[in-house]
C-alpha cells in the first residue's frame, strides 16, 4: 500500500494524515502543484500565491486583549477566520478614523444627507475588512506590527462565555481559546456571540462551545 506525501505542495510544511488544508499556508491538500519550472518551496517563494490559496471564511469583528497593571493596557484586534488559522490583526485609532472618513465619503457620493452620512460611519469596519481581504495574509502578518495567528491544528477548545454582570458592572462576552500551549482570552467588543460561534464552528467544528 503506497503512502501519500506528508508535506504541503505549496510551502513544504508537514501535514497531519487527515488534514484538508495546510496548517501553515492554507493550501488545500491534494490541490494541483506548481509547474516544475517554479522554484521549490525552500527557495523562499513570494508569499502572495500562498496567501491567495487561503480563503477567508469571515471575521470576528473586534476583540480586545488587556494586559499590564490591572489590565489597563488594551489592544484591539479584528480576527480573520480561515480554514487553517485565526489571524489577529491589530486596529489602530488612525486606521479606524481613515475607514470612518471613507465610509462617510462613500455615503456622500451616494447622495445621502447628514444623517445618512453619520449612520454610514458605522460601516467603517466593513471597509477595513475589504482592505484586509485584498491583501495577502502573509503580507499582513509581516507588515502590520502586533499581528499574529493561531493555527487551528493546535486549538483544543473554544468557548464563548457571556457574563451578564450586575448593577455595578456591565455584561461582557469573552472569547476563550485553549491551545496545547496555553489559554488565550479576549473580550468580544462587537459582533453577536451567536454569529461569532457559528463562524468559528465553520472552521473548528464541535470544539467550539
Amino acid at each position: 500500500m503506497s503512502t501519500s506525501a506528508s508535506f504541503c505542495s505549496q510551502c513544504g510544511a508537514p501535514l497531519t494524515p487527515a488534514a484538508r488544508f495546510c496548517g501553515q499556508c492554507g493550501q488545500p491538500v491534494g490541490a494541483a502543484t506548481a509547474p516544475a519550472s517554479v522554484a521549490p518551496p525552500m527557495t523562499n517563494p513570494a508569499p502572495a500565491p500562498a496567501a491567495s490559496a487561503e480563503p477567508v471564511l469571515g471575521f470576528v469583528p473586534t476583540v480586545q486583549r488587556r494586559s499590564g497593571f490591572m489590565g489597563l493596557k488594551a489592544e484591539a484586534f479584528t480576527v480573520m477566520v480561515t480554514p487553517a488559522r485565526l489571524v489577529f490583526i491589530p486596529i489602530g485609532s488612525d486606521e479606524m478614523k481613515q475607514a470612518v472618513a471613507e465610509a462617510r465619503d462613500r455615503a456622500k457620493q451616494a447622495g445621502k444627507g447628514f444623517f445618512g452620512q453619520w449612520g454610514a460611519q458605522l460601516a467603517w469596519l466593513g471597509i477595513l475588512h475589504e482592505r484586509l481581504v485584498a491583501t495577502p495574509i502573509e503580507t499582513l502578518l509581516t507588515s502590520r506590527p502586533g499581528s499574529f495567528f493561531i493555527a487551528l491544528s493546535i486549538i483544543k477548545r473554544v468557548k464563548i462565555d457571556v457574563d451578564l454582570g450586575d448593577e455595578d458592572s456591565p455584561s461582557t462576552t469573552r472569547l476563550v481559546i485553549e491551545t496545547h500551549a496555553g489559554k488565550h482570552s479576549y473580550e468580544l467588543t462587537s459582533g453577536g456571540s451567536r454569529e461569532v460561534k457559528a463562524l468559528l464552528k465553520q472552521a473548528l467544528g464541535d470544539i467550539v462551545k
